[in-house]
């Protein structure tokens, strides 16, 4: 028997969602997107349509467009409700949905998913479209490119855990394992903030006392990846907010996520490399400016050497670091690694710079 995909969800559950989605939303939702959603098969989905047409007397219809089959429950809304949202506000919340769903987790995203199909029935004049994206096969219209996105699925419980001891002001303790190393250690500490970066989560805060051990100041606010925690749990233990705490000043400001001393990188860029930096930001007071020759000399500050490394070889030839020397001399070190894992490629092109110097 295969597994299930949602074993924790049972038919009965499914059934519901599924009502509650087509009877709240009005809007045409694809089986596939439905399957998906709901975490079973397609021909689930089907049985599913089956009982709630024959439970519910309820006028399911269907239609297939362009190859694939879309269901809903046409709904009338005699007048407009008191509080209505536009459909620009709508697309909105559809977009940040669509945008974080990779980051949410399943639950999570379901949650928001109800909240978006009884927020549709708030659309200016009642016509929906629902979290289905406010008309036919609207749900097309947003979605999120995600190779290499985390499954936050499995540590949604730790989020909630998290967010609910900042809120309440409570000691954590948790077991937590760092890259690289097999075994776990387990500490207290006090969450300040959930943030996300670069298609990931992370915990900001900072160490509590444990009691038994001796107390140790690390001298800065660690960061914990919330995939690598093993077990969080909330304390009894209160903490009072730190006055001197500000993330967007401590932590949202020079290149890099991991702190050290701050120091200024000058770079040039051509090509793509030079489009794609010149419509970001890198660093709040950076100076980017065009040369003649067309490349984009870039200057901001940063705080993490090996970040800046690795990010400056990213882009192969179409990038050029110009200072610090700190930072040239890792980008040499990041080239001989890279070099050590292709050593007859590497021998190679050793021999065809001889030829070429003989020549």
């Amino acid at each position: 028997m295969p597994t299930k995909r949602a074993p924790d969800t049972s038919y009965g559950q499914k059934l519901v969602a599924l009502f509650a989605r087509l009877l709240f939303t009005g809007a045409w939702h694809g089986l596939a997107d439905l399957a998906r959603d709901l975490g079973c098969s397609k021909q689930t989905v089907l049985r599913l349509v089956d009982d709630i047409t024959l439970s519910y007397e309820a006028a399911v219809e269907s239609k297939l467009e362009r190859g694939k089959r879309f269901y809903r429950i046409a709904r009338s809304v005699p007048g407009e409700p008191a509080a209505m949202l536009t459909p620009q506000e709508m697309d909105t919340l559809l977009m940040c949905r669509a945008f974080t769903r990779h980051l949410l987790g399943n639950r999570d995203f379901t949650e928001a998913e109800r909240a978006l199909e009884k927020t549709s029935q708030l659309l200016a004049g009642g016509k929906g479209g629902g979290a289905g994206g406010g008309g036919e096969l609207g749900e097309a219209r947003f979605g999120v490119f995600r190779p290499g996105s985390i499954d936050y699925t499995p540590f949604m419980g730790f989020l909630h855990t998290v967010s609910e001891a900042i809120r309440e002001r409570r000691v954590c303790e948790a077991e937590y394992r760092k890259p690289g190393e097999r075994r776990s250690k387990v500490f207290r500490f006090k969450p300040l903030k959930v943030f996300s970066w670069r298609e990931s989560i992370y915990v900001h805060g900072r160490y509590a006392a444990t009691p038994g051990k001796p107390w140790k100041d690390v001298g800065y606010d660690p960061i914990w990846a919330l995939q690598r925690f093993r077990r969080v749990e909330k304390t009894a233990v209160k903490f009072k907010w730190p006055d001197d705490y500000d993330f967007e000043k401590g932590l949202n400001r020079e290149f890099g996520l991991l702190r050290g001393e701050k120091f200024r990188v000058v770079a040039e860029f051509t090509g793509w490399a030079a489009d794609y930096v010149a419509e970001r930001e890198w660093s709040p007071g950076q100076k980017a400016e065009w040369t003649a020759d067309g490349r984009l000399r870039l200057e901001f500050d940063a705080v993490s050497l090996e970040e800046v490394a690795t990010w400056v070889v990213s882009f192969g030839a179409q990038c050029r670091a110009l200072s610090p020397r700190s930072l040239l001399e890792a980008i040499a070190d990041r080239l001989v690694e890279v070099g050590s894992q292709y050593p007859e490629q590497l021998a190679a092109v050793r021999r065809l710079a001889r030829r070429a110097t003989r020549a």
